[in-house]
C-alpha cells in the first residue's frame, strides 16, 4: 500500500508528514535515499532523475509485503514502513533493495551508494532519521550477503603501494601434521618474502598494502589449490588473515570482496587461519569476525596472542574450531606453559589445538607431550613451494627425522 505526503517537507533530517503516527506504532521504519545515487552520478544525475525514482518505487512495490508501505518524503526520499518486522529485519531488507536499486542503475554498488537510514517518530507529524555510521553499515551489508564494488583507494587518502596485479609474490607452503592421524593433512601459505608492509605501524598505507599481500597470497594459493583438485588431491589449504584487516571497515570490505571472488567449489578446502589478535580482544568482537569468515570456508582457526592463559577465554563458544599458539621467538619454558595453558583450554571447550613456528625438536616434544594435534614448522617438515596430496608420516618417522636434523 501506498501512503502520500499530506503535509509540507522539511528538506532536512526531520520531515513533516502526517504518516508519522504509523512509525510511532512499532515495527521498522526506513528511509531510502537516492542521494548515494545523485552523487556517483553526477552530471548524469538531471537525465536518471525520474529513472530512479520510478525503479526505486518500483521496486518497493514488488517487494513489500501486504502490510507494508511506503510513502514519498520528497523528491529524494522514501519513507519504508513495516509493522510486522523487527527493525534489525527491516534495515537489512531496505538495504537489498536500495542495493539492487544502484546496481541496476550504475552496474556496481559501493558503501557509500547505500543510502539508508533508520527512522523515528519524534511527534505525531513530525519522523527524524539519523545515517547509520561506516562499521554499521558494513555489518549491515555483510548480514545481508551483499557483494559491494571495491572502493577507490586514492579517494580514501590510500596509496597502492603493491603490483596491481594479483598472484605476482611467491609463495611457500608449511606442511601441518595431524599427530592424531600422523598424516601431512594440510598446507599453509605464506609470502616467501615474508609478510612486509609499507607505512607507519596503523596507517592507511599499511593497512592496505597488508590487504593487498593477502588477497595476492589467497589468489595465488587458490589457483594452486584448483590446479591440485583438478589432480585428485585433496588436502586443506590454511590461509592466514591477519586481525588488523578486518578491525576497520574499509580494508575489511577488500578482503570480503576477494573472499567472495573465489570460486564456492574451494571453499570447503578452506580455512582462515586469525592471527595478530590484540590482548583482551571481546569474546563477541573474535564471534563477530567468525561468522563474516566463515561463510567463505570449511572452517576459522584462531592464533591466540601471549599469554595463552590470558587471552583464551575470549575464544570460548565464537565458533572457532581450533586454538592455536606461535612459538616463534617463545624460549622453551615459555612454550611448557603456553602449550600447557592451551591444551587445557581446547579440551575444556572441544576445540583442537595446534602450534606454529615449531621449529626445534624440544618445541616439538613438548607439543606431542601435552597433546597438540596440528603442528606445522621445519622440526615437522621444511616449507615447499607446491602443495600436494595428504602424506603418512608416523609419528616415530618424525621424531627420528627431527633429532637427526
Amino acid at each position: 500500500m501506498r501512503v502520500e505526503t499530506q503535509e509540507p517537507v522539511d528538506r532536512s533530517a526531520s520531515w513533516v508528514t502526517s504518516s508519522a503516527r504509523l512509525v510511532k506504532s512499532g515495527g521498522s521504519a526506513n528511509v531510502i535515499s537516492l542521494d548515494g545515487i545523485r552523487k556517483a552520478a553526477g552530471e548524469r544525475w538531471p537525465k536518471l532523475r525520474d529513472i530512479a525514482a520510478a525503479r526505486l518505487e518500483q521496486l518497493l512495490s514488488e517487494r513489500l509485503g501486504p502490510a507494508d508501505c511506503f510513502l514519498a518524503l520528497d523528491d529524494m526520499n522514501r519513507l519504508v514502513i513495516m509493522p510486522q518486522l523487527p527493525p534489525a529485519d527491516g534495515e537489512v531488507s531496505c538495504l537489498r533493495i536500495a542495493y539492487d536499486l544502484v546496481k541496476g542503475l550504475l552496474g556496481a554498488c559501493r558503501l557509500d551508494q547505500l543510502t539508508v537510514a533508520p527512522a523515528a517518530a519524534i511527534g505525531d507529524s513530525i519522523i527524524e532519521v539519523e545515517e547509520f555510521g561506516t562499521e554499521e553499515l558494513l555489518n549491515l551489508t555483510e548480514k545481508a550477503g551483499l557483494s559491494l564494488a571495491m572502493p577507490d583507494a586514492r579517494a580514501d587518502g590510500l596509496r597502492d603501494t603493491l603490483p596491481a596485479s594479483a598472484g605476482e609474490i611467491d609463495v611457500l607452503y608449511y606442511p601441518v601434521w595431524d599427530a592424531e592421524m600422523q598424516v601431512i593433512r594440510s598446507y599453509r601459505c605464506r609470502p616467501a618474502a615474508g609478510w612486509q608492509s609499507h607505512g607507519p605501524e596503523g596507517s592507511p598505507e599499511r593497512l592496505l598494502s597488508m590487504v593487498r599481500v593477502t588477497l595476492d597470497l589467497m589468489q595465488r594459493s587458490a589457483h594452486d589449490l584448483q590446479r591440485c583438485i583438478a589432480r585428485g588431491e585433496r588436502f586443506i589449504l590454511t590461509v592466514p588473515v591477519s586481525y588488523q584487516i578486518l578491525a576497520a571497515p574499509v580494508p575489511r570490505m577488500q578482503f570480503l570482496a576477494g573472499c567472495r571472488a573465489l570460486g564456492p567449489s574451494l571453499r570447503p578446502y578452506l580455512a582462515y587461519v586469525l592471527k595478530d589478535m590484540p590482548t583482551g580482544i571481546p569474546q563477541s568482537r573474535v564471534a563477530e569476525v567468525t561468522t563474516i569468515l566463515q561463510v567463505f570456508c570449511g572452517a576459522v582457526v584462531a592464533r591466540v596472542p601471549h599469554p595463552a592463559a590470558v587471552s583464551l577465554p575470549a575464544f570460548r563458544t565464537t565458533g572457532i574450531k581450533a586454538l592455536g599458539v606461535s612459538l616463534r621467538g617463545v624460549a622453551p619454558v615459555s612454550c611448557e606453559t603456553e602449550i600447557a595453558a592451551l591444551v587445557s583450554e581446547t579440551k575444556r571447550s572441544g576445540m583442537v589445538a595446534f602450534a606454529d613456528f615449531v621449529d626445534s625438536p624440544t618445541a616439538l616434544r613438548c607439543c606431542l607431550d601435552r597433546g597438540v594435534r596440528w603442528l606445522c614448522g621445519t622440526a615437522v617438515a621444511a616449507a615447499v613451494g607446491e602443495p600436494g596430496p595428504l602424506k603418512s608420516l608416523p609419528r616415530m618417522k618424525l621424531l627420528k627425522d627431527a633429532k637427526a636434523a
